[in-house]
């Protein structure tokens, strides 16, 4: 038994799994929105955002030693990378017991798709809080990667009261260099792991069930219809839609404009969702296997 603990820019998620063979079998998972990223100025996060994101570390370390696991290791992405008091917040970490790992950009991206390997030639899409990922790959071997700071919450940082058209724009500038970085490998078929993803495809089918949506399509259209009409949304008539609680209705529809730029600057019409793993399971399979 192993506790995966991942910090990212919008959470901080626990995945609990056991080694069964020569992969990890998922017994547990739990979640908690922290954004450490919000309000960060200058590669300062507030205050307040540190300790919640310190506390989730500290609840999910116990949680895991309480269920039974023998390692627990963590790691931290995108918001972590840019912070000035890393070094600060990693310590805090190692004082509860929790190592954590800082990832490279393209290290984040590896894992994410390691968590979710897909059979043959396959492109996948990880949209986080503080970046975006892109990869390419072919039976579990990557091909090509690229990490870029773009992410929901990064974007509401810059760009808040912005008009869909800016939002759209800016996203595609910052992903079409990743773009040119992962294109010539050639994959047609891509995936799309994030949560960002996920919603987007509840709302099209009237279910959030994460089974429900695994393998079913997200389009270019729909993705420019819905990113436009949530932006025109007023906050609190998100909080209405099915399933989007506080914690993502503020930031939907920047999640969903970067989607919607990854589509125009590739030229991909479509991408199949899949529940297949994370980066989590990556991180196990990287660093236990």
């Amino acid at each position: 038994m192993i506790g995966i603990v991942d910090i990212g820019s919008n959470s901080v998620r626990l995945l609990i799994a056991e080694k069964q063979g020569a992969d990890f079998t998922e017994i547990d998972r739990h979640f908690k929105t922290t954004r450490l990223i919000e309000g960060m100025q200058d590669g300062m996060p507030t205050p307040a955002a540190c300790e919640r994101t310190l506390a989730a570390m500290q609840e999910f370390t116990r949680i895991a030693r309480s269920a039974g696991c023998t390692t627990v290791a963590g790691f931290a992405t995108s918001a972590m990378r840019d912070a000035k008091n890393r070094d600060e917040l990693i310590a805090r970490a190692a004082d509860f017991g929790l190592a954590v790992e800082l990832l490279s950009g393209e290290d984040e991206a590896r894992l994410a798709y390691m968590g979710c390997t897909e059979d043959g030639l396959a492109g996948m899409i990880d949209i986080g809080g503080g970046s975006t990922e892109l990869v390419t790959g072919e039976n579990g071997r990557v091909l090509s990667c690229a990490c870029v700071p773009v992410g929901a919450i990064r974007l509401s940082n810059n760009l808040k009261g912005k008009s869909p058209d800016e939002i759209l724009n800016q996203a595609a500038r910052i992903l079409e260099p990743a773009w040119n970085a992962v294109k010539d490998s050639g994959a047609a078929n891509w995936v799309g792991i994030s949560g960002t993803m996920k919603a987007l495809k509840g709302l099209e089918i009237g279910n959030l069930d994460r089974k429900a949506i695994s393998g079913l399509p997200l389009t270019r259209e729909y993705t420019d219809e819905i990113f436009r009409r949530l932006c025109a949304m007023p906050f609190k008539e998100r909080l209405l839609l099915p399933g989007i609680d506080v914690s993502r209705a503020d930031v939907l529809h920047y999640g969903a404009g970067i989607l919607a730029a990854f589509f125009h600057v590739s030229g991909v019409d479509k991408i199949k969702i899949t529940d297949g793993g994370d980066n989590m399971l990556g991180y196990a399979r990287l660093r236990f296997a």
